[in-house]
């Protein structure tokens, strides 16, 4: 009785233990995983001068702006822990508005909050 009873348990923890169904695979090229964004998407309005993008949120509600391997600090809080997750001066890539300024970056800081919940 004990040894079946142990192999009833043995099966339902194996079953637990299944492996999760792979992610499906984008259907066309074009699209972008979640928190991507494009130069294509905002136009004029595209701070920055690499094409595309991934908007991510790190501990703390930092936001950071990914471009192929290399991360930027969008807001203070990515900014104060820049060092720590070696985050590139965001400078490097942010465009100057023409007008003695930097572009707007707050459309992709509200997208790098939502993804943080905040």
């Amino acid at each position: 009785m004990k040894i079946l009873l142990f192999v009833a348990i043995a099966f339902f923890l194996v079953g637990c233990g299944a492996s999760q169904p792979a992610q499906p695979e984008p259907e066309t090229e074009t699209e972008k995983p979640t928190g991507g964004v494009s130069a294509s998407d905002y136009g004029e309005d595209w701070p920055f001068t690499v094409d595309e993008g991934q908007i991510n949120c790190l501990p703390g509600d930092a936001v950071v702006f990914n471009a192929g391997e290399t991360s930027y600090p969008l807001n203070g809080n990515a900014k104060d822990i820049a060092a720590t997750w070696d985050l590139q001066p965001l400078e490097n890539i942010w465009k100057d508005n023409g007008m003695g300024g930097k572009m707007d970056i707050q459309p992709f800081i509200s997208i790098g909050l939502q993804r943080c919940g905040s």
